[in-house]
């Protein structure tokens, strides 16, 4: 069954729809292989001939190449948030169905969705650069899924359901990737630990987390709202789990045995 018809059968409502509409041809976006072929390439070298290639090698010293990397990140990032935020007034709380038609808005939906895919499948570069740093403490399970789901699922949506209630993700995750990747950038030439802000940084991904669990939630109950019920579990799904995750590395990095203590006998 291909990712058209696993839609289809999500919600039969969406059979009039014109899927991809002008993105259909963009690149990656013409077939399911192509992201899954990334992926793939992905797995392979990260957990079989990355680490069998670096066993024998000395870590390499990445910092210039990061240093462009993440600067390249950072402006990319700001631009898909200046795209989006021209468009996120159109879109509800209450229910963004997705932007299928062909009117200039849901065109310019799109290709922001597009463009904040092609940024999820730079993001597998991150794992990359662990691999060939020899950092394999790095890669964790949290980390894989994130980026791993993230790329595959914001394909899935820009094919099959563009915009919508998704949109708030690209203009909230874009600004908070900008971030993340400017605290990359400064630890990568210093200290983590003399930065002060990394703590408020994971406050702030909790917070976006929060944010699209509860968003999800009333487009889910909403039951006007024309957006895939099926497609919106799913993501509340990984939604939940990476709040629990984010909640878990904070306790975990940021609160102190007896902070924890303490909030187990309040």
């Amino acid at each position: 069954m291909g990712l058209k018809n696993v839609t289809l059968f999500l919600d039969p409502a969406l059979s009039s729809l014109n899927y991809g509409d002008d993105i259909h041809d963009y690149p990656l976006m013409q077939h399911p292989a192509q992201p899954a072929a990334i992926v793939a390439l992905y797995f392979v070298f990260v957990f079989s001939l990355g680490p069998k290639l670096m066993k024998n090698r000395q870590a390499f010293d990445l910092r210039k190449i990061m240093t462009i990397y993440n600067i390249t990140q950072i402006l990319f990032n700001l631009v898909v948030f200046v795209m989006a935020a021209k468009v996120i007034q159109n879109f509800s709380l209450y229910c963004s169905p997705p932007n299928n038609s062909n009117t200039p808005l849901d065109i310019s939906v799109r290709k922001i969705h597009y463009y904040y895919g092609v940024l999820k499948f730079l993001d597998l570069l991150d794992t990359i650069f662990f691999v060939l740093r020899k950092k394999p403490q790095q890669i964790t399970y949290m980390h894989v899924h994130h980026h791993v789901g993230m790329a595959a699922t914001t394909w899935a949506t820009a094919k099959y359901f563009p915009g919508g209630a998704t949109g708030f993700i690209f203009f909230y995750n874009t600004l908070v990737h900008a971030l993340m990747y400017g605290y990359y950038l400064m630890s990568s030439w210093n200290s983590a630990k003399a930065i002060w802000w990394k703590k408020y940084l994971t406050q702030i991904q909790i917070v976006q987390q929060l944010f699209y669990d509860t968003m999800f939630t009333i487009h889910l109950f909403n039951a006007n709202c024309n957006y895939s019920k099926g497609w919106l579990m799913f993501y509340l799904c990984n939604t939940f789990l990476m709040t629990y995750f984010f909640s878990a590395f904070y306790k975990k990095n940021y609160m102190s045995k007896k902070q924890v203590s303490d909030r187990k006998i309040e």
